[in-house]
């Protein structure tokens, strides 16, 4: 499958910013790409550095999303836009993902922030995984790929083939040019893309705007940690390749066992052993098991630890009922030490109770609640 990345100059203005995003969007369509991204908060460009922002406000980000919307339609290519999104909370960085039809599939908010980026912007909850034409995907957005490995992971557990890197990492200062990739003594940004995509047995793509001070290069990762391929430092342009999705096998993604993880410090009371068999389960099982977690936690209207169990709230609509069932059969086969109690009353609400053997709480903490 070909992917692109796109690596624009910073926008001086929102007509600008469309005017390069169409211009390398329409490229990679015209060399065949079936998705393009393009770099962190675009639009209308990461706030608190070293080059100005143009004004931005709710009206200029619709008039944005709905450029950008008609730009893939037009071209016939899935896009992941950076752009900011002005909520009531506060401005937050996400990741916008657009089909080959201008249809909104969904957006990554960034949930782990620089501490620098903390005066311009609120975090976001909540990860993603999308699909698009086969390609199942994550978006981990600049410092969340760099300092927050969990965040690559997190797809990679649930499927993804690649995680896409949206970010910024340079200034506008002239400098002489970083020119071989992954340099000794570069910063350690091109040493983290290889990482991410090694220690998951996916893809990972990263992509820069392209700055006169580059530290990192647009870069597309092998599931072997290798650069496959990477834009000139500091140019403009669109990066094309070729991956092979039965390669993104995210088997040493899949071998993490948090289950082993509990706390296991001494005690006076040694904690029972608790293993999950995931064996149990094929790579489509563990796909809805994970989707069904996902809406689990999504879900929960309430929840308190009542005594030695948990008590998950819920609506006792037919659906989520039907899905709760599902769920429990999964964990039922992969996670033999829980007990699951349901009850569901007469106010329109189910109670699952769940419980184990000593040393469960850590387990149910980490799987099953939203924290």
């Amino acid at each position: 499958m070909l992917i692109a990345l796109a690596s624009p100059r910073v926008a001086r203005s929102l007509e600008d910013g469309l005017e390069r995003i169409e211009r390398l969007l329409s490229e990679a369509a015209a060399r065949g790409a079936s998705i393009v991204c393009f770099p962190e908060a675009y639009l209308p460009g990461l706030r608190g550095l070293d080059f100005e922002v143009f004004a931005y406000d709710p009206s200029v980000q619709e008039r944005a999303l709905d450029a950008l919307a008609r730009m893939s339609a037009r071209h016939r290519i899935a896009a992941i836009h950076g752009i900011e999104d002005v909520s009531d909370e506060g401005r937050r960085i996400t990741a916008t993902v657009i089909d080959a039809n201008g249809s909104f599939v969904g957006r990554q908010i960034k949930t782990q922030l620089d501490p620098s980026e903390e005066a311009n912007y609120v975090p976001g909850i909540g990860r993603n995984v999308f699909e698009i034409d086969g390609l199942r995907f994550g978006i981990a957005i600049c410092h969340e790929g760099w300092r927050y490995p969990e965040t690559v992971r997190w797809a990679a557990v649930r499927g993804a083939h690649i995680v896409f890197h949206p970010q910024h990492t340079g200034t506008m200062t002239e400098r002489p040019a970083q020119r071989r990739w992954g340099a000794e003594g570069a910063p350690y940004y091109e040493s983290a893309m290889a990482m991410r995509a090694r220690e998951n047995t996916i893809y990972f793509a990263s992509v820069n705007y392209a700055l006169p001070d580059q530290e990192s290069a647009t870069s597309i990762i092998s599931p072997a940690g290798e650069c496959l391929a990477h834009l000139p430092y500091g140019e403009e342009g669109v990066l094309v390749h070729d991956i092979d999705l039965d390669a993104a096998t995210g088997r040493l993604a899949h071998r993490w066992a948090p289950e082993r993880c509990v706390d296991s410090t001494p005690s006076a009371e040694p904690l029972a052993a608790i293993a999950c068999v995931l064996e149990r389960l094929d790579a489509d099982s563990r796909r809805r098991e994970g989707e069904l977690l996902d809406w689990f936690r999504e879900s929960v209207r309430d929840g308190e630890w009542a005594g030695t169990e948990y008590r998950f709230t819920f609506a006792s609509d037919a659906d989520s009922l039907a899905r709760i069932g599902e769920l429990l059969g999964y964990e039922r086969l992969c996670c033999p030490f829980l007990r699951f109690r349901l009850e569901v009353d007469r106010e329109a609400s189910a109670v699952l109770s769940m419980s184990g053997p000593q040393g469960v709480r850590e387990f149910i903490d980490a799987t099953f609640r939203r924290l």
